[in-house]
């Protein structure tokens, strides 16, 4: 059965001398991985049609051996250029890529809104003012929100008191804030300050209709610090994301003329 559907590129593999494995977040059908058969020879139909972070018409041959389709064709819809003109841009491109891989499930329908949300924050670094770090962590809130992982801090978890003006500690384990009063003691080693500041961000942020938002957003080091620990942290607990490859790419989208 031949079936079709958009798709942006998440990763490409070689499978032989001549042929891809390219993963895709397609629109209708979930995380896909499809071959694609005489990818890099000279006068294949495939040279150039795709690459990380393209959004692309995907036709494929459904079948079931060993989890991997076989693409029939392939158009580039979006090449998004732009990535390819900041490196910083295609390096928050490449982790959320890998991110969406990982925290998403083969053939499994009903992610529409993941792949919605790719493809618009890709849109988002092609332009230029946009600050990829920022993207990165308003994505990783978003994509936790889709996945039914959004975290609350409007409310102690614990008393119910209302935590806006006030610090508080997040705590992935509960999926919610603590007011200092009942927070745990001696504090737990991946328990998160969140102060009033960072806590009005996160409220903006969740949002259905935030977007627009985004673009005015501009965040001070300590705001930066306090999302990085919590999209982290609930990352870790909720998906079992593992830290290395994050930490790499937050510590490339710091680097600025020269500096680390």
């Amino acid at each position: 059965m031949i079936a079709k559907t958009n798709a942006i590129v998440l990763r490409v593999s070689p499978y032989s001398r001549t042929s891809h494995v390219v993963t895709w977040m397609t629109e209708h059908a979930g995380r896909v991985s499809t071959t694609v058969k005489g990818a890099v020879r000279p006068k294949s139909a495939f040279l150039g049609q795709y690459d990380l972070g393209y959004t692309c018409e995907l036709l494929f041959y459904e079948r079931a051996r060993n989890g991997l389709h076989v693409a029939k064709e392939c158009t580039p819809l979006e090449l998004r250029a732009g990535l390819r003109r900041d490196w910083r841009a295609f390096a928050c491109a490449s982790y959320l890529c890998d991110l969406v891989y990982h925290a998403t499930l083969p053939t499994h329908e009903g992610q529409e809104g993941v792949y919605r949300l790719l493809g618009e924050v890709l849109d988002s670094l092609c332009h230029e003012g946009q600050d990829p770090l920022v993207l990165m962590h308003w994505f990783e809130l978003r994509l936790l929100q889709g996945l039914g992982y959004a975290p609350h801090i409007e409310r102690c978890v614990t008393c119910g008191v209302r935590l806006a003006e006030k610090r508080a500690g997040f705590d992935a384990a509960h999926g919610g804030a603590f007011c200092l009063d009942c927070l745990p003691q001696p504090v737990p080693e991946h328990v998160v300050p969140v102060g009033p500041d960072t806590q009005s961000v996160l409220r903006q942020w969740s949002n259905p209709n935030a977007d627009g938002l985004l673009r005015n957003t501009v965040l001070n080091a300590k705001q930066l610090l306090a999302l990085k620990d919590l999209t982290g942290t609930m990352l870790a607990y909720c998906l079992e994301m593992r830290p290395e490859c994050r930490d790499v790419a937050v510590k490339t989208l710091r680097y600025r003329e020269g500096v680390k």
